[in-house]
């Protein structure tokens, strides 16, 4: 049930609103991704770039891409988007309250409405966070789920007018991670379409919940080596297995992903 607490928007919190304004004027006034990478030079984060080649880098740029990614930092999101190829119009699927950050932040997100009980079970740092300072509002689940129909109908939209959508497809269901089936569900409304999908992964690897503090040129160096892997790009058509359900082809999918990170260097 929904309850009548207050909540907070992002640009509002106390000592960090005045920077997600800012950081959203940005946004606004010279686009997502050079507004990323603004943020990653004041706080002084270098990083290092695998897996973009001639072929990678030009479907990256210009073609209609699904990019699935690992986020387990906030940090993971602003160096995925600084690092891939020069583009505009690059979107993400977010869990709704990031919309607070402000409206031309909001203008590249796609919304995820998640259930009652899935917000209260994640152990996350970031989401026990928005839970403390009340950005999470809950919604009834029937309510999520209408909403997050359109959601994926605005995600198959996107990629239909040829842009790249990032989704962070990882989970936990009882405790257990795993792939959320929405990545699936959004592969196979795709492959409806005739025109051609591309399926890229993503590897962020050394980012931590204290990346902000990398800056201090007395502690910066303690802090491990960034990089951001790129796998090769596949045609949607040819990862998806007919004859399964959405739930077990998002884990065959995570298997596969894994298995990749654990052949980068």
């Amino acid at each position: 049930m929904a309850t009548n607490k207050v909540y907070r928007n992002f640009n509002q919190l106390p000592l960090v609103g005045r920077f997600f304004r800012k950081f959203d004027q940005q946004v606004a006034r010279w686009g997502l991704q050079p507004a990323m990478r603004l943020l990653i030079n004041h706080i002084k984060v270098k990083f290092q770039v695998n897996g973009l080649n001639k072929k990678t880098k030009k479907i990256l740029a210009s073609k209609p891409v699904i990019l699935v990614s690992n986020h387990p930092h906030a940090s993971d999101v602003v160096l995925l988007v600084a690092a891939l190829p020069e583009r505009k119009d690059i979107n993400m699927i977010a869990s709704f309250e990031f919309l607070s950050i402000g409206p031309s932040f909001a203008s590249h997100l796609i919304p995820v409405y998640l259930k009652e009980k899935v917000h209260k079970s994640s152990k996350k740092l970031s989401s026990r966070l928005c839970r403390h300072l009340n950005l999470v509002k809950i919604f009834p689940d029937e309510e999520c789920q209408e909403k997050n129909k359109r959601s994926l109908k605005k995600a198959v939209k996107k990629i239909e007018q040829n842009s790249l959508v990032i989704i962070f497809p990882e989970g936990e269901k009882e405790g257990q991670k795993l792939w959320l089936p929405g990545v699936v569900k959004l592969l196979k409304q795709l492959l409806k379409n005739k025109k051609e999908v591309f399926y890229v992964q993503a590897y962020v690897k050394g980012t931590s919940f204290f990346d902000p503090f990398r800056r201090l040129i007395k502690i910066g160096w303690l802090f491990p080596k960034i990089k951001v892997s790129f796998s090769s790009p596949q045609p949607i058509r040819k990862i998806l297995e007919k004859d399964k359900d959405c739930d077990e082809m998002a884990q065959n999918l995570r298997e596969k992903y894994w298995a990749w990170v654990k052949t980068l260097n």
